[in-house]
């Protein structure tokens, strides 16, 4: 691996199906950025790849390419269910920056383990939520820590996109999201993305759930829909489906007002988005504004989010820039979903278990933020 000081920061992508092109027209519109190598088990998907976004080495696999490549770190955008294997084989062999798609795993232990064997090599470890770099994501967060609407008492938020397979009549069950070997369903796809903005904008640990959850013929959760209680108070509403339109949005409830982001998640949030807030104590006082957003440099980009996450990942990696999204987080977010699962399965409402270790780490890193 090599040490990027100046220039651009070269990275790997590993796994080249469809999300590995956001990241490389995300790569394109940065300068701090190139991918400069790729690998994947099929040759014409890294062929394709390196072609498009101009990566001089092309392999087959990610441990021969990380030992071939002068890389700086790696994008690791394979199926969650292998991200645990994947994540110790890189750190293994030297990698010590990965960019790692969401979800980090599938359960809490495994997401523990990557969190001790990063900590232990000195890696950096970091899940692909790259909402968390977009500007009016960081508008809603810093409105609502800074105290905009109050003390917040609910959030709600939801990730929906239908799934044509999921609705046809019959045949289907060939992509990954619809097998669960693989980490497929709603659960590790969609509803990921409103429990780790929930957990993050409620800024506690959660305490015990409850979710209604709906399977698929081909035997993955694709209706989750339930709440989150958290241990300073906080509830949170969460709805995502595979059998919906698309809806991503997020919604904080305080005592003084509520804020609404209509599209909080996405690699293409639209020009027009902003966030709304409301006030007034019944429905004769309510009122709506749209607060401006945060002015940027340029014209309105559809990759700004991944461009951010990738320019925030090559500050990570310069050193002179902590993570934005501690792998703490998204450890207390794969023990919760553990519990939003059994919930699911169960019909009854479930205490989340999170070990003392993560609990403790986790303080620290809301102390230290």
């Amino acid at each position: 691996m090599n040490s990027a000081t100046s220039g651009p920061v070269r990275l790997g992508m590993i796994g080249c199906g469809a999300i590995s092109t956001i990241h490389g027209e995300a790569m394109q519109a940065s300068r701090e950025v190139v991918f400069a190598a790729c690998a994947d088990k099929s040759a014409e998907a890294a062929r394709a790849f390196a072609d498009r976004f101009g990566a001089t080495g092309v392999h087959g696999d990610m441990i021969a390419m990380v030992r071939a490549e002068k890389l700086d770190g790696v994008v690791l955008a394979t199926w969650p269910a292998h991200h645990h294997q994947h994540v110790f084989a890189l750190i293994d062999a030297g990698v010590r920056f990965i960019l790692c798609e969401k979800s980090l795993t599938t359960s809490g232990p495994l997401a523990m383990e990557i969190h001790e064997k990063a900590r232990q090599a000195g890696a950096t470890v970091i899940e692909g939520f790259m909402f968390r770099h977009h500007p009016l994501y960081q508008q809603l967060d810093a409105l609502v820590q800074g105290g905009e609407i109050g003390k917040v008492d609910t959030i709600r938020a939801g990730f929906q996109e239908l799934d044509e397979d999921e609705v046809a009549p019959a045949g289907g069950g060939g992509k990954w999201r619809q097998q669960k070997a693989s980490g497929g369903g709603v659960a590790y796809d969609g509803t990921c993305y409103p429990l780790h903005a929930c957990n993050h904008l409620a800024r506690s640990l959660p305490a015990k759930v409850s979710f209604d959850g709906e399977m698929s013929r081909f035997g993955t959760l694709v209706r989750l829909h339930g709440w989150v209680r958290y241990e300073n108070g906080i509830t949170a509403l969460i709805h995502s489906s595979l059998r919906a339109v698309v809806c991503k949005e997020t919604e904080v409830n305080g005592a003084t007002g509520s804020l609404y982001l209509p599209i909080a998640y996405g690699f293409n949030i639209p020009e027009r988005d902003a966030i709304r807030k409301r006030t007034g104590i019944n429905n004769l006082s309510m009122t709506d504004v749209t607060l401006p957003p945060p002015r940027q440099p340029g014209g309105h980009e559809n990759r700004l989010a991944p461009r951010r996450q990738l320019e925030s990942f090559a500050e990570m990696i310069r050193g002179t820039s902590p993570s934005r999204v501690p792998l703490i987080e998204s450890v207390a977010n794969a023990f919760t979903m553990d519990a939003i699962i059994k919930s699911a399965e169960t019909g009854r409402v479930v205490d989340v278990e999170m070990p003392s270790a993560v609990r403790d780490a986790w303080h620290g890193r809301a102390l230290a933020a």
